[in-house]
């Protein structure tokens, strides 16, 4: 994996990771307000439960990422090499099961 790969990788998790906790904390704020009884308040409270879903979300996209670039980026990149340089070498069942996982390098 080169270093341009790894900057840009840690730099989109950790920007994901940021604004996943970024606008979690401002929606929990939000929900620890005391609740109004008008249709416009109840609006907003499920407006900040909806959204605090979505930073739970982007939070776990970031974690599936940065999985992806420690465990199975390597691994990947070596088969794709290995791929590359003989067309008529036979997989061995980890390579196959890697290239079922990985999207790519089948």
């Amino acid at each position: 994996m080169s270093v341009a790969q790894i900057v840009a990788g840690a730099g989109l998790i950790g920007a994901l990771l940021l604004l996943a906790g970024l606008y979690g904390w401002k929606q929990w704020q939000h929900l620890r307000l005391p609740a109004e009884a008008t249709e416009e308040a109840r609006f907003l409270r499920r407006q900040a439960w909806r959204r605090l879903v979505n930073s739970a979300l982007l939070f776990v996209l970031g974690g599936l990422l940065f999985g992806a670039m420690v465990w199975l980026e390597g691994p990947a990149q070596q088969l794709a090499d290995e791929t590359e340089q003989s067309t008529d070498a036979a997989w061995t069942p980890e390579q196959k099961a890697l290239a079922n996982t990985y999207p790519g390098t089948g």
